[in-house]
């Protein structure tokens, strides 16, 4: 078991050595309650960075698109971020940026969520796409970790976005027999098979000069 720390505040507990004694962790009074802190594969990632601007402001527009056309379409649930994903065969606990479920999938218990005292707190299996947008603290785990526990995770979407200034960029990743790989791009559209949609990403600033982002859907 190792531990990779960005900042030295949070004590991982030492009878915390596989992916059940790390959800008993969780799921306990003593856990943290801001920061995100990851299982992945025998790793402890624990991530205590403040959100960057354009990070947070990126998530909330996908999560306001995603939110209401998963509404308007009854496709199924779309959770922000916060919610917990744990993944048995995959090896992997986390909270990523945000995640999509069909209502098939929850009905083929290929996902569920699991109640706990304070009502559902988790996702348990293969959700149908997954989101992670990077920062400076985030690079290895988005791009490489995650990347490879999603996989594996059987996840057939895994979206990822840099939204730092001088690497803008937005890929919808599929999963095939070897990992992930890029949807086409078309004048900047990609399709997801997901959602059965073409997204566009764009980067604008607003009246005052800060990062502005629209995701467009067609």
């Amino acid at each position: 078991m190792s531990t990779v720390v960005f900042e030295e505040t949070v004590r991982v507990p030492d009878w915390v050595k596989n992916l059940e004694s790390f959800r008993r962790w969780y799921l306990s009074d003593d856990f943290p309650d801001s920061g995100v802190i990851s299982y992945i594969q025998k790793e402890v990632w624990l991530d205590l960075k403040m959100e960057e601007f354009a990070h947070n402001r990126v998530k909330g527009e996908i999560a306001s698109v995603l939110t209401f056309l998963t509404k308007r379409t009854s496709l199924g649930i779309y959770f922000h971020d916060r919610f917990r994903l744990i993944n048995w065969k995959a090896d992997l606990s986390t909270e990523p940026d945000g995640m999509f479920v069909l209502y098939e999938t929850l009905q083929n218990d290929q996902a569920k969520l699991v109640e706990g005292e304070k009502g559902w707190m988790e996702l348990e299996g293969t959700p149908d796409m997954v989101l992670e947008i990077v920062s400076s603290s985030s690079v290895k785990k988005d791009t490489i970790k995650l990347r490879k526990s999603y996989w594996q995770a059987e996840i057939p979407e895994y979206w990822l976005v840099d939204p730092r200034p001088d690497q803008v960029s937005f890929e919808i990743l599929r999963s095939n027999s070897r990992g992930y790989v890029p949807a086409r791009k078309s004048g900047g559209w990609q399709s997801s098979s997901v959602f059965s949609q073409d997204f566009k990403l764009q980067k604008r600033t607003d009246k005052l000069g800060y990062p502005e982002f629209t995701l467009s859907v067609r």
